[in-house]
């Protein structure tokens, strides 16, 4: 499989992913990304930026115990966890 920036990233194909693929960023995902170090290691990664901060990264798990969909759908709620911010009213 020739490496690419971003791909729609399923199953089938993160199965096939090689070791000397490295980093695959998901296409339909944003901040979404699998790195590869051996056949054993493929780990799930989230990367977000909050504006004027410095960059965050949080790791998922292991694709042997997280799915693609499960994967993105981790995305999902800790993007809403962190870009949530309640408001506070004042009763008086």
């Amino acid at each position: 499989m020739q490496k690419k920036e971003k791909i729609n990233l399923t199953d089938a194909i993160v199965r096939k992913l090689r070791p000397e693929d490295g980093e695959w960023r998901s296409d339909i995902t944003p901040g979404l990304l699998i790195r590869i170090r051996s056949m054993d290691s493929k780990v799930w990664y989230f990367r977000y930026r909050p504006k004027g901060k410095e960059p965050q990264k949080f790791v998922f798990g292991n694709f042997k115990i997280l799915s693609v969909r499960g994967a993105r759908n981790r995305v999902k709620k800790t993007y809403s966890s962190i870009t949530f911010q309640p408001v506070l009213s004042v009763c008086h």
